[in-house]
């Protein structure tokens, strides 16, 4: 509560005033006693008594440009409001980010405060379109300097009003890559073929390619006529690799495969995941095994450039060796979810590189 001097002609007197709900920022801050939550006075967090937050926030794993942060969440789902994750270089910009978020700020797309305008999983408590539940445990933060130590924190918010802040997690992102290798990019510098085999076309369209013209695109289940969500793995195959003279120096400690996703439909974070499918030899993809990164939700509206760790995909559960890459075929690379109608898939650029 604050108080407020009121005079008149003849007198003085002193009326209290709630301030609880007054607008707020930085350069605005509350008075004694509250604190600026998602720009509004809001009682001071340490009395406040979150229902919702966080526990073990930590680094997922990293690429030169990408690191993935995971957690486990501690509250009901009937309690989550949001996640904000915020990111900086160094403890004083991570705590300016902070109060900027807890402010009410945004950055947009890539800033220091990320947001579910970002990554829609900020946004929600589990995966859609699973078919069960799936708590939302991480997340992505891409476009970042290579070979930077970065530093996170993440917000979560509750329908009381309280904001509950998780510990500090610390991160380097990986070297920048020396060696790549090309699965797609122009059609003149692509090994396999589009999946879903006979509706995913390669297109030539600069504006819509995430680099150069070339770029496979997925229609979506209304070319096919169907009227419900189904699941689908978009991407290309049949590439038969030859690790020997194809990529005869992987190295799978910093080893990671790319792909640009563009997804055209509504900004909803469904349960997906990445796959690498090999064959039993090199240059075969007779007997073909998947190897998977999941869960994975992609990002809607325009290119999210994927870089996702070799040693993170899953063959026959167990982490991917090095030995399976250098004696078998790489047969596919894909990204799959249920999708909607209504939703189309663009992917473009995809390569190995370490």
């Amino acid at each position: 509560m604050a108080w407020i001097l009121v005079c008149a002609s003849t007198a003085c007197s002193v009326d209290d005033v709630d301030l609880a709900g007054k607008l707020c920022s930085p350069s605005a801050p509350c008075p004694d006693g509250l604190a600026c939550v998602a720009g509004h006075c809001e009682t001071e967090q340490s009395s406040c008594g979150p229902t919702f937050l966080v526990e073990n926030f930590v680094v997922g794993w990293r690429t030169p440009n990408t690191i993935q942060w995971t957690w486990q969440p501690r509250g009901a789902r009937e309690d989550f409001v949001q996640y904000k994750l915020v990111l900086a270089k160094t403890p004083a910009e991570l705590a300016q980010a902070a109060d900027r978020a807890l402010a009410g700020q945004t950055d947009g797309p890539g800033g220091a405060i990320w947001t579910q305008e970002d990554n829609p999983e900020l946004g929600q408590y589990e995966l859609r379109l699973s078919g069960n539940v799936d708590p939302v445990t991480s997340t992505i933060t891409d476009g970042l300097d290579a070979g930077v130590e970065y530093r996170a924190q993440l917000l979560s918010y509750d329908t009381r009003g309280c904001v509950s802040r998780s510990a500090v997690a610390v991160g380097r992102t990986e070297a920048a890559p020396l060696v790549e290798f090309t699965l797609f990019d122009e059609r003149t510098d692509s090994l396999g073929k589009p999946r879903p085999d006979g509706v995913t076309s390669v297109e030539s369209d600069a504006s819509r390619a995430y680099a150069g013209d070339d770029f496979l695109y997925w229609p979506g289940w209304t070319a096919l006529g169907r009227d419900g969500a189904d699941y689908e793995n978009v991407g290309t195959y049949d590439l038969r690799t030859v690790p020997s003279t194809d990529y005869p120096s992987l190295d799978m400690s910093s080893g990671y495969v790319e792909l640009a996703v563009a997804v055209d439909g509504a900004a909803v974070a469904a349960w997906g995941e990445a796959r690498l499918i090999f064959g039993p030899t090199p240059g075969s993809c007779s007997e073909i095994e998947p190897a998977t990164i999941k869960p994975l939700a992609i990002r809607a509206g325009g290119y999210q450039l994927l870089q996702l760790p070799l040693r993170e995909f899953l063959l026959g559960g167990q982490p991917l060796t090095d030995a399976t890459l250098r004696a078998r075929a790489v047969c596919e690379v894909s990204v799959g979810r249920t999708w909607v109608p209504g939703e189309t898939v663009r992917v473009d650029a995809i390569r190995l590189k370490w």
